[in-house]
């Protein structure tokens, strides 16, 4: 875990005394450690070596993750709670999960990964869990956008922020990395270590984004697959799905343009705003040929 240092040592408190502390939310950019922290925490709290042995094999039922599911990527109430009506093929819920006591861990622990994906009817189901946990329930939450999370969550949790690395350190962690990749993943060590072993295609989107700042019309259609293809390599090789996948290469070039052409606020603007609908569910080559018949077309 690179930087870290305020999570790290609040962590420390909480292994080194009996804190009462039940719920969890750790906050930050995407690859900055988030989960390498809720891990850490998750194994503290498993509290004996059988129980982290088995969690790390992927085999511990003490231990539960929900996640955001289906091309949305939402997390809904059953994930919380029991659907109604009962629906024999339903996910696993929290609620299930957290009724009997641990098998041979000390707790059990649920982590929610992207919680700010969490619908209206997910938030308030949780809200029960986080009220009146068992004495051997833990939560950890996690999330990118800790501006989407409800207010009632927030202060039913200790809020811990993952903190960015300096440049310095991560120059340290990765020696071979380059100025415009540490840009391009923002400074966050999980992003950078990503594209440190698929520097191939990140050199592509740095091309497209080149290219992307200086095309004119005759290029339109070009930059339109050349955004398709960006994004499906990118879901091929992360299995993150297409609407991510496709919002992540915006963000991506959006970064890489800032570096490259700062005079192109214009480009950045629609692009951020490109990437705020595909998150929203908007057909993503829909969102990005606008953006290109908006500054290519003249």
């Amino acid at each position: 875990m690179i930087g870290l240092h305020k999570a790290k040592r609040i962590l420390e408190k909480l292994e080194s005394s009996a804190s009462g502390v039940h719920a969890v939310l750790l906050y930050g950019p995407e690859g900055s450690g988030k989960g390498l922290m809720a891990t850490a925490l998750t194994e503290h709290w498993l509290g004996n070596q059988r129980a982290i042995d088995a969690f790390r094999r992927g085999a511990n039922p003490d231990v539960h993750q929900i996640e955001p599911m289906g091309a949305s990527r939402i997390i809904r109430r059953h994930q919380i709670t029991p659907p109604t009506p009962p629906n024999e093929t339903a996910v696993p819920h929290l609620v299930d999960f957290l009724r009997t006591s641990p098998l041979y861990s000390q707790n059990k622990v649920a982590q929610i990964v992207d919680a700010e994906r969490m619908n209206d009817t997910a938030t308030n189901a949780l809200l029960k869990p986080l009220e009146e946990p068992a004495p051997y329930a833990k939560l950890i939450l996690t999330t990118t956008s800790i501006s989407q999370i409800r207010q009632t969550i927030l202060s039913r949790c200790l809020v811990v922020a993952c903190e960015l690395p300096s440049n310095e350190e991560l120059k340290l962690a990765f020696p071979d990395a380059s100025n415009e990749f540490i840009t391009m993943a923002g400074s966050s060590p999980g992003q950078l270590h990503r594209i440190a072993n698929n520097p191939e295609f990140y050199e592509k989107v740095s091309r497209f984004a080149r290219d992307l700042a200086r095309s004119n019309e005759t290029h339109l259609l070009k930059l339109s697959d050349g955004f398709k293809g960006l994004a499906e390599e990118l879901d091929a090789t992360l299995k993150i799905g297409a609407r991510a996948a496709n919002a992540k290469v915006v963000e991506l070039v959006a970064t890489m343009i800032s570096q490259q052409s700062p005079d192109r606020a214009d480009i950045i603007q629609a692009l951020a705003d490109a990437h705020r609908k595909i998150i929203g569910n908007a057909a993503s080559n829909l969102v990005f040929d606008a953006v290109l018949a908006r500054f290519l077309i003249k």
